[in-house]
């Protein structure tokens, strides 16, 4: 029979509990009752709200003492941030300058090199001279100008062994014949393009004519040494000899006097360039023994009519033109014979 287990904590018989505690026997498993404090008048106090109640003071680490002779400790220093570097900053403003003065280096070539070839700056450049040449000798030319002039004595003579005319020495558009020059002034009309048959009237006579119809033309503008047109034309201008009214529905004729228009079609010329001077060209038929019939005539020359008129007899029906006025408009075609005398044209 196995021996009863004793409990842990009992007590042995015949000893004194208070032996074995110190002190007055306690209760396991009991808690105390609280002792709390009486309010005045018998009352208890009013409980300490959970917020309100004190915290449990932080533990303030105490710094570790001084010993004599030890070597003192100091806190690790913070790294200081590095300086900036300027010398990228110093680069990228050396850069702008030097791309700057490449700049305003290569704006001063262009507008040089522009200044000596835009034929429009020609009257700026030719005041700039006149007013340095004021400043410096009034009353005599400079050496630059007479370099001019004799630059130009120069270019008309070689142009002059080359063509067989004397070389003008004002812009204008000319006319050659036998080595002379006639000056052509422009329609007061836009002629229309040459496949339309007829222009509106002219009333202007022609001016004096030249002498015989194996021309040349001679063109002198600022304009051709930058810009050359690629093709010129003659057309014919015809004298409206009659006009055929309708009265009652019957024809009525009439004469017509002082009284032209540019013709439809159109005889193509051929344009060169005069090496001795890039502000001319010369103009002619692309056979050189092609002649015009005594008539009247324009040289159209970059959307321009140039009038002049051949000397003679007028022998071709080309030069002359029928009108027939109808109710809403004018009919216009060739005469079929010239009428006599055909002179005045």
């Amino acid at each position: 029979m196995a021996p009863k287990r004793r409990a842990p904590f009992s007590v042995d018989e015949g000893r004194d509990p208070a032996s074995v505690f110190g002190g007055q026997p306690r209760e396991f498993g009991r808690r105390p009752a609280e002792t709390l404090a009486q309010a005045s008048g018998g009352k208890r106090p009013p409980p300490i709200p959970h917020a309100t109640k004190a915290l449990p003071a932080r533990a303030v680490a105490s710094s570790p003492p001084i010993r004599p002779g030890a070597p003192l400790r100091h806190a690790p220093a913070k790294p200081k941030a590095p300086a900036k570097r300027t010398s990228r900053s110093l680069g990228l403003g050396a850069k702008a300058a030097l791309l700057a003065l490449l700049m305003l280096t290569g704006t001063g070539l262009i507008t040089m090199k522009l200044w000596g070839e835009m034929p429009w700056l020609e009257p700026a450049r030719q005041k700039m001279a006149d007013m340095m040449v004021q400043v410096s000798r009034p009353a005599s030319k400079t050496n630059t100008m007479q370099q001019a002039d004799s630059d130009l004595t120069a270019s008309i003579g070689r142009i002059a062994s080359t063509f067989p005319f004397q070389a003008p020495d004002t812009y204008g558009v000319y006319a050659v014949s036998d080595g002379q020059l006639t000056p052509l002034e422009p329609l007061p009309i836009r002629v229309p393009d040459a496949r339309v048959s007829i222009s509106s009237a002219i009333s202007k006579p022609a001016l004096a004519p030249v002498a015989n119809g194996r021309l040349s033309f001679v063109v002198y503008h600022r304009e051709l040494a930058t810009s050359v047109p690629e093709s010129a034309s003659l057309r014919i201008v015809a004298k409206v000899m009659q006009a055929t009214a309708f009265a009652a529905g019957k024809p009525k004729s009439m004469a017509v006097e002082d009284t032209w228009a540019v013709r439809g079609g159109a005889i193509d010329l051929r344009i060169a360039p005069v090496a001795a001077n890039r502000e001319m060209i010369v103009i002619r038929p692309a056979d050189p023994d092609f002649t015009l019939s005594p008539g009247r005539y324009v040289l159209m020359f970059k959307n321009q009519a140039y009038d002049f008129s051949v000397a003679g007899t007028v022998s071709d029906t080309a030069q002359c033109l029928e009108r027939s006025d109808l109710q809403d408009r004018s009919v216009y075609s060739e005469c079929r014979e010239l009428p006599a005398p055909a002179a005045g044209f």
